[in-house]
C-alpha cells in the first residue's frame, strides 16, 4: 500500500472541505499542521586551497545556504584542539563534539537558532 505523505494529505483535506461547501463550519476549526522544514546541502567552506582545513558536509534546516556557510566559517576562529568546542555566529549556538575519521581527526558541530538549524564537520 502506498504511503501519503503528511502534507499530502492536509491539502486533500483542506482541498475535499473546501469542495464540500466547507470553509463556513458552523464555527468549528480545522486543524492543520505544517510540513517540518527540509533539510538542504550547502556543500563546504575551504580554509586553506588544496587542503582538509576547512568545514565540510554542511546541511541546514530553517535556515538558507548562504547563512549555514557563514555559520561554518565562522569555525575557523576556533581551534580544534580548544575546549570547549563552542561558538556562537549569525544568531547560532555551535556545539561540537570531537570526532576521528579514518587519521583525520575533526569536529562535528550542531548549531542552532530557534528552530533552524546547521550541521557541519570541522577539520
Amino acid at each position: 500500500m502506498p504511503r501519503i505523505s503528511p502534507a499530502l494529505l492536509v491539502a486533500t483535506l483542506t482541498l475535499g472541505l473546501a469542495a464540500c461547501g466547507g470553509g463556513d463550519d458552523g464555527g468549528a476549526t480545522t486543524a492543520t499542521t505544517a510540513a517540518p522544514a527540509a533539510t538542504r546541502s550547502c556543500g563546504i567552506v575551504a580554509f586553506t586551497a588544496q587542503s582538509d582545513d576547512g568545514a565540510f558536509d554542511i546541511k541546514a534546516r530553517g535556515a538558507d545556504c548562504p547563512t549555514a556557510r557563514t555559520v561554518a566559517r565562522a569555525s575557523r576562529m576556533r581551534r580544534l584542539g580548544e575546549e570547549p568546542y563552542r561558538f556562537t555566529a549569525a544568531g547560532f549556538t555551535c556545539v561540537g563534539t570531537p570526532h576521528t575519521a579514518g587519521e583525520l581527526a575533526g569536529v562535528r558541530y550542531r548549531c542552532t537558532s530557534g528552530d533552524a538549524v546547521v550541521t557541519f564537520d570541522r577539520t
